[in-house]
């Protein structure tokens, strides 16, 4: 899990960025920004407050090999939604305000005219 929180703040996630990069700049910030929407609330909901839940539940169970509670091995789901839920938040940020920056600037116009 924590490894997909990785890919995230690398903005490696292969199947969203492939798709948002061949639309045009207007729908693919708008495809952008709803796929984030839609991740932070799959990250809050399953990752954080169900990973909250499996970490309440298993946290008075031992593992047989550590002797540790196994909760803390489910710690990286909650740990892994809070930072899937940052980084998405900050791309979030990112690509609304690199929008506005082409829209003063007209580089949607541009871009465009090369294709």
């Amino acid at each position: 899990m924590l490894g997909g929180a990785y890919a995230f703040w690398k903005k490696k996630h292969l199947a969203i960025e492939f798709i948002v990069r061949k639309l045009p700049i207007k729908a693919a910030v708008f495809v952008h920004t709803f796929i984030q929407i839609l991740l932070i609330a799959f990250a809050l909901i399953v990752l954080v407050l169900g990973g909250s839940k499996a970490v309440i539940i298993t946290m008075e169970q031992s593992s047989a090999a550590l002797g540790i509670p196994v909760g803390f091995v489910y710690l990286s789901l909650p740990v892994a939604g809070i930072l899937i839920i940052g980084y998405n938040l900050a791309g979030l940020y990112e690509s609304l305000h690199e929008f506005n920056s082409k829209q003063k600037s007209g580089d949607d116009v541009k871009k465009a005219a090369k294709m």
